[in-house]
């Protein structure tokens, strides 16, 4: 259902962040300032 987009799930990714930014990204996610980050390619 996700892959044929009948389920959005895109409110739940919170931020995106570069590859540069990865150790920002777990440092949100793991004081909850994040619900979803995604890196961007």
């Amino acid at each position: 259902m996700l892959s044929v987009g009948r389920i959005n799930v895109k409110y739940l990714i919170t931020h995106r962040i570069s590859l540069d930014e990865l150790i920002k990204g777990f440092e949100m996610v793991d004081t909850h300032n994040a619900m979803e980050v995604v890196v961007k390619k």
